[in-house]
């Protein structure tokens, strides 16, 4: 595995584990039931159950499992072209990061979300803007620099 498909499932693998924290640490702290849509002039329009919120972590690890598998089985039945590079190692590169994205994205929903439920504490709201500006703009960089590096060795 090499150095970018390394930090690639490094990332991939503590956005996870955020993912799953931060979703099992708020399901206890929410009441029973949790605004998930506020309208245009701040009132909640739309409950839920709390545990609504636990589908993100939970698609997290499906994701996981499955693109993990898809790249073993990439690996295990890889054939070489005709100069003795193995066919699936561009999809498994891409595949690493697009489990980075996925990652991301559960995890920028979680805490769209939080924010939602939270929609009357300015303070929360700001700091889940924020932590949610910051991840998405780190992994975008990642993900960018990781394409340059892709479509460079493509050449």
């Amino acid at each position: 595995m090499s150095k970018p498909e390394k930090q690639a499932e490094l990332i991939s693998l503590v956005i996870l584990v955020i993912l799953l924290i931060t979703g099992i640490a708020v399901y206890f702290v929410l009441p029973d039931q949790i605004a998930i849509h506020v309208n245009e002039e701040g009132i909640a329009d739309r409950l839920d159950g709390k545990s609504t919120l636990l589908m993100f972590p939970f698609l997290g690890l499906i994701i996981s499992v499955a693109i993990a598998m898809i790249i073993r089985y990439w690996k295990r039945y890889d054939e070489e072209d005709e100069y003795g590079v193995p066919k699936h190692t561009m999809n498994i590169r891409i595949a690493r990061l697009a489990k980075v994205l996925a990652m991301t994205g559960l995890l920028a929903s979680l805490l769209e979300s939080i924010k939602t439920v939270y929609y009357t504490s300015a303070t929360i709201g700001t700091v889940c803007f924020i932590a949610e500006l910051l991840l998405v703009s780190a992994v975008f960089a990642f993900v960018i620099r990781q394409a340059l590096v892709l479509f460079k060795a493509k050449q």
